[in-house]
């Protein structure tokens, strides 16, 4: 579903994770475990990172959240899951859902706060494009969007638990030896990672 966002969010340069909060009335149906088949209805459901869709109930019941933007009626779910229409007469209602900073993706978060202008502007990187070497993040930004480079390290330590340091190049390779100088914009300053090539390890 598309979750609206608080204008005040576009433009952020200091994350306040309280303005991703809002409530939003959720379609529900209470089914038998046996009866759900989540990867048939993936259509219709509720998805939305880190929620779950089928929530457990006391006894064999299981609380089916759908999609709001696609589910208005009871007639809606029976449209496309016959099947399954007496435990929709019974128990289809809506129920207020809590959806928070958590249960938004890096790219989601990240396109809320960047001006529209430089997210569609394909040759920015607006900061969904990046590597991960060990514990180190590691960007290469374009001017048009350093003003957003902290919010942009911070959402990324928030969402990767296994990155701890964040990187971004300050300038283009120039050199015969392909160095080039990074500035720690979040996280930790240990810059030193091993990885494994070909069973060998470098540092």
């Amino acid at each position: 579903m598309q979750l609206p966002l608080p204008l005040s969010i576009k433009g952020m340069t200091e994350l306040d994770r309280d303005q991703f909060t809002q409530t939003i009335n959720v379609p529900y149906v209470n089914i038998p475990g046996e009866c759900i088949h989540s990867s048939k209805w993936k259509d219709i459901l509720l998805i939305l990172h880190a929620l779950k869709n089928v929530r457990e109930l006391d006894g064999k019941l299981k609380q089916v959240l759908f999609d709001p933007d696609i589910i208005k009626t009871k007639e809606d779910i029976i449209k496309h899951i016959p099947s399954i229409k007496d435990y929709v007469e019974q128990s289809f209602d809506f129920i207020q859902i809590t959806i928070t900073y958590a249960n938004y993706t890096i790219e989601q978060v990240i396109k809320a706060i960047i001006p529209d202008d430089l997210i569609t502007d394909k040759r920015v990187n607006t900061g969904s494009g990046y590597s991960i070497i060990g514990h180190i993040a590691h960007f290469n930004l374009r001017d048009e969007v350093l003003a957003y480079k902290y919010i942009i390290a911070q959402v990324i330590l928030d969402k990767l638990s296994n990155v701890k340091t964040v990187v971004n190049k300050l300038h283009e390779i120039d050199t015969v030896y392909r160095n080039f100088e990074l500035e720690i914009i979040a996280g930790d300053l240990n810059t030193i990672v091993t990885c494994r090539e070909s069973k060998a390890l470098f540092q």
